[in-house]
């Protein structure tokens, strides 16, 4: 496990450097700008002008001016997302990947069981996204005192444990969808619109105070962002940590039980649903027996269709249209039927879309 360990750290290597020193410039420069927006003259009463849907979408803007509101606002509300993206889309491809290329089958030729190789990657991804979260803490705490950050190091460390949780959260998932759906496309694209998703919903339940009862069921809820400074909340903490592990092992059973391809992404094959496959092999069937009767008739020559029929259902190539049209209704349900619903829920037709309406029908939005 341990070669495993190491060989997945060598293979991650140039990516974590790449994104460490990109978030590195990141915290140096949103730190540097502190001193700059704790100075602006007015800054409360230019807050107070902003919509109230605004404030209320971004939480704790009114706070920009402590350390807290401010770190939270213009550091973790998007390094959570920029983080997560990138955790989901490596933890996706950890074992998967190599599948689909067609490397996994060669890699567990060699006398490494899979229990060594899932654990060994796994703990190497782990590995490398605190290694991140760590450099990007070190990049906010070394400058600190010269951006006027009055916080120990201890105080700027708690969010980024929260944001750790978060993220291990969704890639665990994304990981576990790896080993159900057809593909580490659809499974990280899935994954990603999940997170984004639930991103919106936090910030829509501010201006909806009804859909706040519904937030504490999705994960983003216990992310507490820039406000863990003043305290962690240790147990939505572990709950994340604890549903990660659940995460993990789901994964790693699918993973035991799983049959590994040469290379190439799969499919849901009609035949592998029993209804379906019963009603293929009846049309299938009534076919067979259209053709015996029109032999009887008039005998003629089989051409290459009647060829086909004559074979057995699991000769026929398995359908790819159920693939297309599932991709397409779930693009559809994600990205235009959900959001409809919720403007719809949030009754925000007019906020957000007050110039087109009125553009319309005058003064029909105030």
């Amino acid at each position: 496990m341990f070669a495993e360990y190491k060989h997945t750290i060598s293979r991650l290597r140039s990516q974590a450097v790449g994104w460490s020193i990109g978030l590195v410039l990141y915290g140096l420069l949103l730190g540097s700008m502190y001193d700059a927006v704790t100075a602006m003259k007015g800054i409360d009463e230019l807050l107070k002008s902003y919509p109230q849907e605004i404030l209320a979408f971004f939480g704790g803007i009114t706070e920009i001016t402590t350390p807290w509101g401010y770190l939270d606002i213009e550091y973790f509300t998007f390094i959570n997302l920029i983080i997560g993206i990138f955790a989901i889309g490596v933890c996706v491809n950890l074992i998967v990947g190599d599948e689909e290329k067609g490397l996994l089958d060669l890699v567990l030729a060699h006398p490494i069981s899979r229990t060594r190789l899932y654990w060994g990657r796994l703990l190497a991804f782990l590995t490398m996204i605190a290694a991140i979260l760590l450099i990007s803490w070190l990049s906010l705490v070394i400058p600190s005192k010269a951006y006027g950050f009055d916080l120990s190091p201890i105080e700027f460390l708690r969010p980024f444990l929260s944001l750790f949780a978060i993220s291990m959260f969704f890639s665990t998932f994304a990981l576990l969808l790896s080993f159900v759906l057809t593909s580490t496309r659809f499974a990280g694209t899935l994954s990603g619109a999940m997170m984004v998703l639930n991103f919106l919903l936090i910030g829509l339940s501010g201006i909806n105070p009804d859909l706040e009862p519904f937030m504490k069921f999705t994960p983003m809820h216990y992310y507490q962002g820039g406000y863990a400074i003043n305290g962690l909340e240790w147990g939505w903490f572990f709950w994340l940590l604890i549903i990660t592990l659940l995460f993990a092992l789901l994964a790693w059973i699918l993973f035991l039980k799983r049959d590994i391809r040469v290379s190439g992404e799969h499919s849901w094959q009609l035949p592998e649903i029993s209804l379906l496959h019963r009603v293929e092999e009846g049309i299938m069937q009534v076919k067979r027996l259209i053709i015996e009767m029109v032999r009887k008739i008039k005998p003629v020559k089989m051409n290459r269709k009647e060829e086909a029929f004559d074979r057995k259902p699991e000769d026929h190539k398995k359908p790819t249209w159920f693939n297309v049209l599932l991709a397409a209704l779930t693009f559809i349900v994600v990205f235009c039927v959900m959001p409809l619903i919720i403007i719809d829920l949030t009754d925000q037709w007019c906020n957000l879309f007050n110039g087109f309406f009125n553009s319309i029908s005058p003064g029909v939005c105030p």
